[in-house]
């Protein structure tokens, strides 16, 4: 999935759903609504398969038939991004809504010598 407008920078966006199905579409909505230039593909991980693939448009579903908790929802995620050449993959819980402009501000973080890990700031409502 690529934004309009989008630049040469690729981002893989994992986001890790367990439970409610609203905060994740809330989140999924802020990723592909983020006017970062870069383009993005997402992958939610579902922990404990109950998400309806075909009802989240724009993302691709990686069920597992169990809640195998964050840390494994994230691999899993990051697996399914595949071996390509990512300037930036980011880890999302569900109910995280990012900000305009994060993705790219996420690969230009990431694109510092010496820089293999970044976070940004957290507000809660």
């Amino acid at each position: 999935m690529s934004p309009p407008g989008s630049g040469g920078s690729l981002a893989g966006v994992v986001i890790v759903h367990f439970g409610d199905f609203v905060p994740t579409m809330a989140c999924v909505d802020a990723v592909q609504r983020d006017g970062s230039r870069c383009s993005r593909r997402v992958v939610i991980v579902d922990n404990g398969a109950n998400l309806v693939a075909s009802s989240v448009a724009g993302a691709q579903v990686v069920p597992l038939p169990e809640n195998l908790g964050f840390g494994a929802g994230a691999n899993a995620g990051v697996l399914a991004l595949g071996p390509n050449t990512w300037d930036a993959i980011v880890v999302l819980n569900d109910d995280v809504e990012v900000a305009d402009g994060y993705l790219d501000a996420a690969v230009a973080a990431l694109s510092r010598p010496g820089v293999a890990l970044a976070g940004g700031p957290l507000y809660l409502d």
